[in-house]
């Protein structure tokens, strides 16, 4: 067999086996199975922080048993001059169901929020508080491992200036 045949047939099965793979895919925000769906990085914007506003984090997706309910951890992270903010939220979330869904998947939910201000030489402050979130994933093509998204969250803490955040990023499969 020489090295053009040898080629031609790795293409051939690789082809096949892509083929295969593709068909047996489901669209992360349609995805019934219980388990891990997916965990993504984002970044954004903490909107009632004028300066240093830019957040960047990482976000998953957990089936939650027959509902239609996901857990979704996140962890944020904003730096600052002089410190930095972290928050680590567990989140419930609701995919709404549409007759006709297109390629958006809107959901929305609520959860809980630790939320963790660091100061340099100083110390840190840490609180509890509620979270209300909504947003949209973008359904791909068929058999795409990724998924983009954009999400709103609105954290509600024992202080008089509450965390507003808007953040885009993308999911990757685990399935």
């Amino acid at each position: 067999m020489n090295r053009f045949t040898r080629i031609a047939l790795v293409f051939v099965a690789a082809l096949a086996a892509g083929r295969a793979a593709h068909a047996q895919v489901v669209g992360l925000a349609d995805d019934a199975r219980v388990g891990v769906i997916s965990a993504g990085a984002y970044v954004g914007l903490e909107f009632d922080n004028p300066e240093n506003s830019l957040l960047l984090g990482g976000d998953g997706r957990i089936k939650f048993g027959a509902a239609n309910v996901e857990i979704n951890p996140r962890y944020s992270f904003r730096p600052f001059d002089g410190g930095s903010m972290q928050q680590l939220d567990v989140n419930f979330v609701t995919n709404y169901r549409l007759n006709n869904p297109g390629r958006f998947r809107p959901y929305s939910g609520l959860g809980l929020a630790i939320h963790r201000i660091l100061l340099d030489n100083i110390g840190s402050e840490t609180e509890v508080g509620l979270n209300l979130i909504s947003g949209v994933r973008l359904a791909m093509r068929p058999g795409a491992a990724y998924e983009p998204f954009l999400q709103a969250q609105y954290t509600i803490l024992n202080e008089p200036s509450n965390s507003f955040t808007l953040v885009v990023g993308t999911s990757f499969s685990f399935r």
